[in-house]
């Protein structure tokens, strides 16, 4: 027997080896295991955005009570954290459970890729798939990634279930609950994670029907995961609509982040509309550094006036140019960020290992990511966060279609493959050290003693209320806070961010109420005299101090009573001569 026929007759046996999938099973649970200590053992992880932070620190209790109404993750989720910071306030939960899920999720995509691509073939496929998607989904932790890979894997895992003759098994049945519990725990994360989905679930809805006509049963599974999560995010809308200020932020912060989060057009082009409207060229620089909490000013109407305006601007730019620049701007972001390139790639490797019977599938599924991917820019929610969430899905989804069946000259196709492979494991490595990793923001020790002093000082101060704009707010509570810190209860409970999805939420309007109008927090740092505006960016309390002459006091001045490293704590409510007080 000659070299090629050895190798050959060895492949052929460890495919279909017991053992040597157990084998490869265990070696991708320990990739799992090492992979997970390096980053949390490490501290290889950051809030991606402030939003992140500041669920947390709701359902923390560190803006008074544990509350489970946090906007975004269902109720349901919120009542569990909420109940378990005030059993044991030394954890935090929130990220326990969404590092689980990622963790969970990376687990059980590899175990279906090495069941239904080959034991080698889908463990390489796995560590391509997971450790260039690493960085996006676990070093950068962000909620709304997290429900998306999670109801995509478990997308995956239930039809995986369906995809097998002993489908009916109770083997089978129980591994069905355990992917409707997955599906359904992402979709509680963000009720978005589910919505962007639903072109997916049709999809396998299709491949399943296509693989067994015989049994339109198995729908049944999918139409019926499908229902309850919509029920249950019906009755979440409901459970904020019975609370009357609840439902008053509901509506202004649908209108809020249909204009802030999409972007508004610019002043110098638009001058006459907005003056119209009654917005000076000061308000429009407040509401570029998204300080809108003013509802006499920035009401709801008045920002559908502002959306008017977009909207107005984005009918007249709706031309050849606009895709151009949607195409311009796709390229740019995907220059930046590995995600897109390993979507393409998987796409060609499967379609270049597999035996071609699923090639439609796999080619809707590309098209279905780069669609989403390209309407997101398209509507102007250019950043790389978002576009990002609407790849994740398709990469997920995509390993569904990949079969274990090779062509008639399978050694040939077999080693070509792995050569494929390798090389792409290659660029997956280091294109996203090269992409991803540039952007890591380390915890570092000044860093964490700054907000630790600036959180020390509020806290001394609970007898006067502090405002900062959402932008500082972020940045100097996530560059001293880790994702596994603890939450201390009513740490921020005198502190008013100005601006962002927290703005009119029963959250701020409670702290602000006993200092003025709980709807206006600048109307009452221009008023109150124990109210104070906490900064380090000169250019953007300057925006406010002109703001405050404009709307409330002409000879408002602005006065340094104290300073915290590099932050300034200013009052406009009283007289320039006053001096600082006591830190």
């Amino acid at each position: 027997m000659n070299t090629v026929d050895k190798v050959k007759t060895t492949l052929i046996t460890l495919s279909g080896s017991k053992k040597f999938k157990y084998f490869m099973l265990f070696l991708w649970a320990v990739v799992c295991a090492v992979l997970a200590f390096d980053v949390i053992h490490n501290g290889k992880y950051y809030y991606e955005t402030g939003d992140d932070m500041f669920i947390e620190y709701i359902n923390g209790g560190a803006y008074g009570e544990c509350n489970p109404r946090n906007v975004y993750n269902h109720i349901f989720l919120g009542w569990l954290f909420s109940a378990l910071y005030k059993i044991f306030p030394g954890a935090n939960w929130n990220n326990a459970f969404y590092f689980s899920l990622i963790f969970v999720s990376f687990f059980v995509i590899g175990v279906c890729l090495i069941l239904r691509a080959g034991y080698i073939k889908g463990f390489l496929m796995s560590v391509i798939l997971v450790f260039s998607t690493t960085h996006s989904l676990l070093v950068k932790l962000n909620y709304s990634k997290t429900g998306i890979l999670t109801v995509s894997v478990g997308l995956v895992f239930l039809i995986s279930t369906l995809d097998t003759p002993d489908w009916k098994s109770k083997r089978c049945k129980f591994l069905r609950i355990l992917s409707f519990l997955m599906i359904l725990l992402g979709a509680l994360v963000r009720e978005k994670s589910f919505i962007a989905l639903i072109p997916y679930f049709v999809i396998v809805g299709i491949y399943v029907i296509t693989k067994d006509k015989e049994n339109k049963k198995k729908l049944l599974p999918i139409a019926g995961i499908g229902l309850l999560i919509t029920l249950l995010w019906v009755g979440n809308d409901i459970s904020y609509n019975l609370n009357s200020d609840w439902k008053f932020y509901s509506k202004y912060n649908s209108v809020r982040t249909e204009l802030l989060d999409y972007g508004f057009p610019s002043y110098d082009e638009y001058e006459s509309q907005y003056h119209d409207i009654g917005i000076s060229y000061n308000d429009y620089r407040m509401l570029y550094y998204w300080n809108h909490a003013d509802m006499s000013v920035f009401g709801i109407d008045k920002l559908e006036q502002i959306k008017a305006i977009r909207d107005t601007d984005q009918a007249n730019r709706f031309s050849i140019q606009k895709i151009g620049n949607t195409i311009k701007n796709a390229i740019g972001l995907s220059t930046g960020y590995a995600e897109i390139y390993i979507l393409i790639l998987l796409f060609l490797i499967f379609v270049a290992m597999d035996n071609g019977s699923n090639f439609s599938f796999q080619a809707a599924t590309t098209l279905i990511g780069l669609g989403e991917y390209g309407y997101i820019i398209y509507n102007g929610r250019i950043n790389d966060r978002a576009v990002i969430a609407s790849i994740i899905p398709a990469l997920f989804v995509l390993t569904l279609f990949c079969g274990n069946e090779t062509r008639k000259d399978s050694l040939i196709k077999y080693i070509r493959g792995l050569v494929c492979l390798v090389g792409v494991m290659f660029y997956a490595f280091y294109g996203c050290r090269f992409c991803d990793m540039k952007y890591v923001k380390p915890n570092l020790a000044s860093e964490h003693n700054q907000a630790s002093a600036l959180l020390s000082y509020t806290s001394s101060h609970k007898e006067s209320l502090y405002l900062m704009g959402p932008n500082e707010n972020a940045a100097w509570l996530s560059s001293g806070h880790c994702p596994v810190d603890s939450v201390t209860p009513g740490m921020l409970s005198n502190v008013v961010i100005c601006g962002g999805w927290t703005v009119s939420s029963p959250i701020m309007t409670d702290i602000a109420e006993p200092y003025g109008d709980k709807y206006n927090p600048f109307g009452i740092l221009a008023s109150n005299s124990n109210a104070y505006w906490l900064a380090g960016d000169e250019t953007e309390t300057a925006v406010v101090l002109t703001y405050i002459r404009e709307h409330y006091n002409k000879d408002a001045e602005c006065t340094i009573v104290d300073t915290i490293d590099k932050y300034n704590v200013y009052s406009f409510a009283i007289k320039t001569s006053s001096v600082g007080r006591d830190s």
